[in-house]
């Protein structure tokens, strides 16, 4: 019972929260706002677009539950700074929403919903490198669009010239530079150990649980994070992701999704394998713009690992219908260790150039992948993801929030909708290609 409790994704969490407490310790974040403000404060509509990058590329190391918080921190006094009179804030902090939504696309660690996609996903094993490749052509696509969006929709720096006071100095005595020796030795580590997850796991150090070990293991024992860094870790978030390993102990038990899942073979089998994508894409979608992500992750990634081995790309095989039980096993280590590499091998298909943007290339391992694509995507409302709370929280030196629900709601439904087309359009054979 523990090993659903806390098992190796968990571990792949905690190491990347360590790296991002290891990195506030060393205040990387001021360093790199100041650079930012440094190059682009002249050019404002790019440093809109600079605050996205970076708050993006942070989520992918730290997870977009930690990034928001520690980007709005930094940028607080310069939003404080606008005249009252200009939507540069609202832009600003509603980029920082968006790019730490569409953040969390960038690799398994960038959020706990993808967390729970690699739980679900034991049947076939998704490698950090090949997260990578299938999600940054549309998070970099989303990521610029939404940019251009932003500065049409609101105009924020229509009278804003220069972004005002410089976020931070770094020759203030209480922020440690990059020339110091505990900064490199966290910047060295922390790249060691994304190099590392990225390689093949079969080269050097095996499951990306282990290698998370590694940071765990430098900053603490070497004194770089302290006992009261380890207490402040998110731990709320690993319950969340164990609670999510018991709710999907419990379907299994309960046989619950496959009562859900038996409920959709008739629909499922009606329809081609295609059309049963772009429904499901679209439900996960409704769902998680009310629901928060990681919740629904939790209910509906084994649901549609279901609904993936009903497809008929799916069903030709003899071995997936024995994948079917283990596809709901959230968490169990043997399945991913023995069964999993006979039923890769099995349901995995061989693809010509003309078959990859047919029904043929949709499989269980692709569907799921999507799905939780799509959990992140959706940011239509405030309440839809932990990045928009950030965001809508946001106050300034008097108070009032910068933003309202109505904010959200226009910008946030038309980056959904753009997400939900590619999803199901071009994204499909080219996430066939990698898994």
């Amino acid at each position: 019972m523990l090993s659903h409790v806390f098992d190796h994704v968990q571990i792949l969490v905690l190491g990347g929260l360590t790296i991002a407490k290891a990195l506030s310790k060393v205040r990387l974040e001021d360093v790199a706002a100041s650079w930012l403000h440094h190059h682009t404060a002249h050019r404002p509509s790019l440093y809109l677009l600079g605050v996205m990058v970076l708050s993006c590329l942070l989520c992918s190391f730290v997870s977009n539950v930690a990034a928001p918080l520690l980007v709005l921190g930094v940028i607080q006094k310069t939003l404080w700074e606008f005249p009252s009179d200009t939507n540069a804030p609202k832009a600003i902090l509603l980029g920082l929403a968006i790019a730490c939504n569409l953040g969390g696309m960038l690799s398994p660690i960038a959020s706990p919903q993808n967390a729970v996609a690699l739980q679900v996903l034991t049947f076939h094993n998704v490698s950090f490198s090949s997260w990578v490749a299938i999600s940054l052509p549309l998070v970099a696509v989303a990521l610029l669009g939404a940019w251009w969006l932003l500065l049409w929709w609101f105009n924020p720096f229509e009278h804003v010239s220069y972004i005002p006071l410089q976020v931070t100095s770094t020759h203030n005595a209480n922020i440690r530079t990059p020339r110091s020796v505990e900064t490199i030795f966290v910047v060295t580590v922390s790249l060691i150990t994304v190099v590392l997850w990225c390689l093949p796991a079969s080269l050097l150090f095996g499951d990306t649980g282990i290698i998370a070990l590694i940071p765990i293991v430098l900053f603490f024992g070497v004194g770089v994070l302290k006992k009261e860094d380890f207490n402040t870790l998110s731990w709320h978030l690993m319950f969340l992701l164990a609670g999510g390993n018991m709710l999907g102990v419990c379907a299994r038990d309960s046989h619950m999704v496959d009562l859900v899942a038996s409920l959709m073979e008739a629909f499922v089998a009606s329809q081609s394998a295609y059309v049963t994508v772009a429904v499901v894409i679209c439900s996960v979608g409704l769902v998680t713009t009310f629901v928060s992500h990681t919740v629904a992750a939790m209910i509906l990634l084994p649901i549609v690992a279901k609904i993936g081995f009903m497809l008929p790309a799916a069903g030709h095989s003899g071995a997936a219908a024995v994948a079917v039980a283990s596809a709901t096993k959230i968490g169990h280590h043997v399945a991913t260790t023995t069964f999993a590499p006979a039923v890769a091998a099995t349901v995995q298909h061989h693809f010509s150039w003309h078959s990859l943007f047919t029904a043929s290339a949709i499989s269980p391992a692709t569907l799921v992948f999507l799905s939780v694509l799509m959990c992140s995507g959706a940011m239509a409302f405030p309440i839809s993801s932990f990045p928009n709370v950030n965001s809508l929280l946001a106050e300034d030196e008097f108070g009032k929030p910068y933003l309202a629900a109505r904010d959200f709601l226009g910008i946030g439904t038309v980056i959904t909708l753009f997400l939900v087309v590619s999803l199901a359009t071009w994204m499909l054979p080219l996430t066939a290609l990698f898994i």
